[in-house]
């Protein structure tokens, strides 16, 4: 139901907007400002609640809600922000930013999604070309188009990274391009730190846990190196986005997301013969004795894609 109204939605702002008389940087896609707005809103907020039920991608830590939330904003409005000289420069930035975090999503997923994705995206970019040779309005002008929110919803990683590249390319700016390329880079370059980080910290811990948990426990940010690592499948999901059936943990930090995209090792304790779950709740609970082990979620009853 949901989507149908922001799909009727849509469909009522391109009856009556229609395309705009001058060209804005995503005309290719969109007749008007207002359409490529509310399209962009709608599906940031179809994709919360669509994941609010089914727990598809866990949910972010609040440091992730921090960052993202004035992002997302700056988007939807993005049409609308100033284009001066100074303004280019800070809009690559904001583009290699998006274009990292929209990365790492894509990637998080997974292989059995992105065949999902790509097989639906081949259907829908065949339409799309079809649409752009036979009809005189932009791309998404097709709003009336039953398919097309939710398809925009499940492409809107990918769509970050066009609009990211058709805007750079448009603005013919050198150093928003610069800004955009040096801010990807030094952000990879970050999450590398952080996956090095934790894996030395799992390496020490293997070698011995309780020298680990003390060292590490007293100050940030090894604390916190630390509280990831023991919450890892316990508070943290960090594995393919969608799993089997059953509980799993249902937070996410993209910090160590990012590590287990690259470093795949489990951590490992001198302790053997006792259940790694279990394991991990003491060693947590002996660590970070005022923190919540599992906190609740749906994920045990809506884990599988639409329930299937």
């Amino acid at each position: 139901m949901n989507f149908l109204l922001c799909q009727a939605i849509l469909a009522l702002i391109a009856r009556l907007w229609g395309k705009e008389k001058t060209a804005f940087c995503f005309s290719v896609l969109f007749p008007n400002r207002i359409l490529y707005a509310a399209t962009v809103f709608f599906a940031l907020l179809l994709a919360w609640l669509f994941n609010a039920e089914y727990q598809i991608f866990c949910r972010p830590v609040a440091w992730v809600y921090c960052l993202m939330l004035p992002s997302w904003t700056i988007l939807v409005l993005f049409p609308w922000l100033p284009d001066g000289t100074t303004a280019r420069v800070w809009k690559g930035v904001f583009w290699g930013w998006m274009g990292f975090v929209h990365l790492y999503l894509i990637l998080f997923a997974g292989v059995t999604c992105l065949a999902g994705t790509l097989a639906l995206g081949l259907i829908c970019t065949l339409f799309f070309v079809a649409w752009r040779k036979y009809a005189p309005m932009p791309v998404f002008g097709a709003a009336p188009v039953v398919f097309f929110l939710p398809a925009f919803c499940f492409f809107f990683p990918y769509f970050v990274a066009v609009a990211g590249g058709m805007y750079l390319k448009q603005t013919g700016h050198r150093n928003a391009r610069a800004a955009c390329v040096i801010t990807f880079f030094a952000l990879t370059a970050v999450g590398f730190f952080f996956t090095l980080k934790l894996k030395a910290l799992a390496e020490h811990f293997g070698n011995n846990a309780n020298g680990a948990m003390q060292q590490y426990s007293t100050s940030f940010p090894n604390r916190y190196y630390l509280e990831l690592l023991l919450g890892e499948d316990i508070r943290y999901h960090s594995r393919e986005m969608i799993g089997i059936d059953g509980w799993r943990a249902p937070l996410h930090d993209p910090v160590l997301g990012f590590a287990r995209l690259f470093w795949k090792e489990p951590l490992r304790s001198p302790a053997h013969g006792v259940n790694y779950y279990e394991a991990k709740k003491q060693w947590y609970q002996t660590a970070f004795p005022g923190h919540l082990v599992a906190p609740d979620c749906r994920c045990a009853k809506n884990e599988r894609l639409l329930g299937l």
